[in-house]
């Protein structure tokens, strides 16, 4: 598996670290304490973020037609919104795979992660394999 980074926007991704909000609303118009600025690693706080909205990859068109499999591996921050941040390929074993996985990692939502009780941006990977069933 090739791999190499591509971070995406990583001038923009500091500046939206330093701009964070220390408050933030809820659902319920509540104030919840967040941890501005810092990323925790998931395997650091107490709650990791959990999934509230994903989806399948788009198979890329050429990869589905000659039959081939593949995988990437993105790494994305989860921030205090559940919303994902700062997603990059860490590994992939064809560009159009990784790609694939990159846009569609992009619109996940997730429940923030926490670490004593306050919502935290949580820096997390996770693989997407990409396979034909037969």
């Amino acid at each position: 598996m090739k791999k190499y980074s591509r971070p995406i926007a990583f001038v923009g991704a500091l500046i939206a670290l330093i701009v964070f909000e220390p408050m933030v609303r809820s659902a319920e118009s509540a104030p919840v304490k967040t941890v501005a600025g810092e990323v925790f690693d998931v395997k650091d706080v107490d709650r990791a973020p959990k999934g509230t909205r994903s989806g399948p990859p788009r198979y890329p068109t050429e990869e589905r037609r000659n039959g081939l499999s593949g995988e990437a591996v993105i790494e994305f921050t989860v921030d205090v919104e559940g919303k994902v941040r700062d997603a990059w390929i860490f590994s992939e074993t064809g560009r159009a795979f990784g790609d694939a996985a990159l846009e569609t990692v992009k619109t996940w939502k997730y429940k923030a992660g926490e670490k004593g009780g306050q919502k935290v941006n949580t820096r997390m990977r996770t693989p997407i394999t990409f396979k034909i069933n037969q």
